[in-house]
């Protein structure tokens, strides 16, 4: 005859008890885990920065004629005929990287950014820092209709994922049919360089008041100077007109790292960090009208707000005075402007 044998058991609380602390255990220890991935993350991205400061400045040093960081791959500012979106966010990204494995949106349909663009200026060995630190990399190649890339990891950002999707008039850095997508696939390169210009009035020609065509020997500041890196800091900000991190909704004050307000930045020394944003509209890091007037040339008014500066960096290269980058003749050709490193495998595009 079987008979029940009682022995100790979970009664069914004693298991929702479990159950209960484990789950608050994994409610715990998920964001800490998730903290430690975005940690390995900036690790990475900032061993990727100071690798290309380090490379920057050999090639800085290496030229004789110029001396100057490299920058966007063609004089993009001299070309009226480029597109819109070509000037407003590719250009920032071109110094470096590869041919774009996908489409860069805009409202106005999709460009391709590499060896097969109308405009041949952005393939992997047109851009000048790739070339120097690959001097044997190959062009990207189109097997069965597919664009296959060359290898460039240095140039990408483990955290990379694009420009956040922003209300329409919030950010105008790159185009809304774009966010989302990383620009190491959009654009071949994570890490936008610090381009820091205005048009002046008229239109004539560019003026660059930050590291953009200057000499790496006379530059001041370097520590605090921002070279380029992660592309949201430079919407937090706020380099845009009547924008900033301040008008940004809350959920989108985070950068690649998920870190409030700050993301990975390269300076003109060739240190990396990660570096808080201070609004543009904070007085207490305003440059003086006597720093603005050193520059040889009255800013526009409605642009001054460009100019920005924060506890720990600088986009201005004050004092050091600024350069024309570009600008047309009367007969609205482009003058030869352009503080150009002569690289034979990075020419200049055709007029």
């Amino acid at each position: 005859m079987f008979r029940w044998r009682s022995g100790k058991a979970f009664t069914l609380i004693e298991l929702l008890v479990v159950v209960a602390i484990i789950a608050l255990l994994i409610a715990i220890l998920l964001p800490t885990l998730a903290r430690a991935k975005d940690q390995a993350k900036r690790s990475t991205c900032l061993a990727h920065l100071r690798d290309i400061g380090t490379a920057a400045h050999e090639y800085a040093t290496e030229d004789e004629t110029n001396r100057a960081l490299p920058m966007s791959a063609i004089m993009v500012r001299a070309h009226p005929t480029t597109g819109a979106w070509y000037k407003l966010c590719v250009m920032w990204y071109t110094w470096g990287g590869r041919g774009a494995t996908d489409d860069f949106l805009t409202e106005g349909g999709a460009l391709l950014i590499n060896e097969r663009n109308s405009r041949p200026y952005y393939g992997t060995r047109q851009r000048p820092l790739t070339v120097y630190m690959y001097p044997d990399i190959e062009a990207g190649r189109y097997e069965g209709g597919t664009y296959v890339p060359s290898d460039t990891p240095v140039f990408e950002c483990p955290g990379d994922r694009g420009y956040p999707d922003m209300p329409e008039g919030v950010m105008n850095d790159a185009p809304e049919e774009n966010a989302g997508r990383r620009m190491f696939d959009t654009v071949g390169n994570s890490y936008r360089g610090s381009l820091a210009c205005w048009i002046l009035p008229g239109g004539a020609q560019a003026f660059s008041f930050g590291i953009w065509g200057q000499r790496l020997d006379r530059l001041e500041n370097t520590s605090t100077l921002v070279w380029g890196g992660d592309p949201l800091f430079f919407g937090f900000i706020g380099t845009d007109p009547g924008h900033g991190g301040q008008d940004w909704p809350e959920v989108k004050k985070y950068g690649w790292h998920g870190d409030f307000m700050t993301d990975n930045e390269l300076f003109a020394d060739g240190h990396a960090s990660p570096t808080l944003a201070v609004s543009m509209y904070d007085p207490k890091w305003a440059p003086s009208e006597a720093d603005i007037g050193a520059w040889g040339v009255d800013p526009d008014p409605s642009v001054v707000h460009m100019i920005n500066r924060g506890p720990k960096y600088q986009l201005d290269a004050y004092p050091v005075p600024g350069v024309a980058i570009s600008g047309f003749d009367v007969s609205g050709r482009p003058m030869d402007l352009w503080p150009w490193r002569a690289h034979d495998v990075c020419p200049r595009p055709p007029r």
